[in-house]
């Protein structure tokens, strides 16, 4: 609950002023990949507001969003929809699948992030992360990507190897 306050006293908008820039460089990410996603899950998604983007501009069947924040989590309901749901709790217990995984802002804010990518892994065979500013990518696993911070999709292989869990999939 601690992390929680702190960084709502860092961040009072939770990111959502930067939900316009995120969509951009994740719709951009799908069409390099000529993606055609009916469903995504978004993996800390915080107030929601980069999921409820993407639900509506993808016109996506089945959008489901998890954060372990119950401040963020009570702002995202707020945009649910059907087909459009918003999930306090941790999204590396439960088994469900989508096409598309976006691990946006997350894997700065966990503790062990290799043992995360694990846990999430069956998730999506394709995720869409943005490392934070710095982060270096494995080796030959960097996507065709000037920035960075921008969008890449990720297969599952690559989470696999990025992880150490092997290339099976």
């Amino acid at each position: 609950m601690r992390y929680e306050e702190d960084y709502a006293k860092c961040n009072p908008g939770w990111g959502a002023e930067d939900a316009p820039d995120k969509v951009r460089e994740v719709l951009r990410a799908i069409s390099r990949a000529n993606l055609r996603p009916t469903s995504a899950c978004d993996i800390g998604c915080g107030v929601g507001d980069v999921l409820a983007q993407l639900y509506r501009c993808l016109k996506l069947e089945c959008a489901v969003g998890s954060d372990i924040s119950r401040h963020a989590i009570a702002q995202a309901r707020q945009r649910e929809a059907e087909g459009l749901e918003f999930r306090l709790g941790d999204a590396t217990l439960d088994r469900e699948s989508f096409d598309v995984m976006l691990i946006l802002d997350v894997v700065e804010h966990v503790g062990g992030p290799v043992a995360f990518l694990r846990a999430i892994k069956h998730k999506a065979p394709i995720a869409i992360l943005n490392p934070p500013a710095g982060a270096e990518r494995a080796e030959g696993h960097e996507p065709d990507e000037p920035d960075a911070r921008a969008a890449g999709v990720w297969p599952r292989q690559l989470l696999q190897r990025a992880s150490g869990a092997g290339s099976h999939g």
